[in-house]
């Protein structure tokens, strides 16, 4: 309808002028300018919350039985909402283990470190590192190739066997007795491998990352993310240990029982937990900061942007988020994974508009449904 009206008004217009109708171009004016206000006014009245429908089809799609379940928020402009999928029991303050989405919360604690002058991105790792560890190979590793998995160094520790991590079926936690003495000796026996040249995953870079974090401010990791980011931010219940008794059930993928995981020194890379409510608040902070001017928006700010750090052919690597190019947006975005759960927390820059998803099944993909989900919005 707009077309067709827009369309009668340069015609009239066009009439106008041939007939030297001067008065008929100023109502030609106005008359557009009516139309504009219109068409605005409907656009801005028409928009809807995006149907979350077809997200929460595919998630429960993924769930094993009635004891799984999942919690998707959605951001949408100033507009909220949360949706139950599965497990009747979960609610909005249902806490989960968030896993690597902690990565993200580490990449902006260094950042504002380095804002406030504490350091620098560029600081060489072995510069906050005790005098009694043997580092020296590790003179050409810089914070932000910490942060952003270009340090050349392995996932796990080279003294965390891998094979104990993921073969836990026996109920055994080696994070939680890998405490900062084993980290500094998985930092002496690393061998560096084209530190900022190849992009690895890596839990250790983050684990040792936080360790820096510590040994530069003087405080914990956990008074570090409590004081500077989830106290801000009111995330009332989050933090590195569960803060109240109602937890989602950890699930394996076959429904069977998992079990929560205790971080000690890898706390950086996987130790947050928390509900959907706290995931929320975050993902508005995060969607909002390059609006603001605070020193934590200014960090977090900072945090998302682009970089030409390539982790796949369509992902690149900001310091701690992921950015997507997918076929219509470009996502920013983080997901996170234990034995028990499974996370996923991203956000358009174009749109204004979000999602979180946390589970308490492992071992199942919910990033793609998620950035599919995200692709999809207009």
């Amino acid at each position: 309808m707009a077309k067709y009206a827009l369309d009668f008004l340069r015609k009239y217009q066009l009439s106008n002028r041939l007939n030297g109708n001067h008065r008929g171009n100023e109502t030609y004016a106005r008359g557009l300018l009516f139309i504009v206000t219109i068409l605005a006014l409907l656009s801005t009245s028409t928009a809807q919350t995006p149907d979350l429908t077809a997200l929460s089809s595919e998630i429960k799609e993924l769930l094993p039985n009635d004891k799984a379940g999942a919690l998707i928020g959605l951001v949408n402009g100033t507009e909220e909402t949360v949706v139950v999928v599965g497990n009747s029991s979960l609610s909005e303050n249902t806490l989960f283990e968030y896993g690597s989405l902690t990565k993200v919360f580490t990449a902006i604690l260094l950042q504002q470190l380095a804002d406030e002058g504490a350091l620098s991105l560029d600081d060489r790792v072995e510069q906050y590192l005790p005098s009694d560890v043997n580092a020296g190979q590790w003179q050409g590793v810089s914070l932000k190739h910490l942060a952003t998995h270009t340090a050349g160094i392995p996932s796990l520790p080279p003294n965390l066997n891998p094979v104990a991590v993921w073969l836990l079926g026996r109920n055994d936690d080696p994070f939680a007795r890998y405490d900062e003495a084993k980290l500094y000796k998985g930092v002496e026996s690393t061998k560096i491998e084209g530190a900022g040249e190849i992009w690895t995953y890596s839990n250790f870079g983050f684990a040792l990352l936080g360790q820096v974090l510590t040994n530069a401010s003087g405080q914990s990791y956990e008074a570090l993310v409590q004081t500077r980011i989830l106290e801000p931010l009111a995330m009332e219940t989050a933090s590195t240990t569960f803060s109240h008794a109602d937890v989602a059930p950890p699930l394996k993928a076959n429904g069977t029982n998992g079990s929560r995981m205790f971080f000690n020194a890898i706390a950086p890379a996987g130790a947050l937990k928390g509900s959907v409510t706290d995931a929320l608040q975050f993902l508005r902070a995060a969607m909002q900061a390059c609006t603001r001017d605070d020193a934590l928006s200014v960090a977090l700010c900072k945090s998302t942007q682009a970089t030409d750090i390539k982790a796949n052919e369509t992902e690149t690597q900001s310091l701690g988020w992921l950015r997507s190019a997918q076929s219509n947006h470009d996502v920013v975005w983080h997901n996170g994974g234990t034995r028990g759960y499974r996370s996923f927390l991203g956000f358009v820059p174009e749109t204004n508009q979000g999602v979180v998803v946390l589970m308490n099944v492992a071992e199942v993909d919910v990033t793609k449904p998620a950035l599919d989900f995200l692709n999809s919005l207009e």
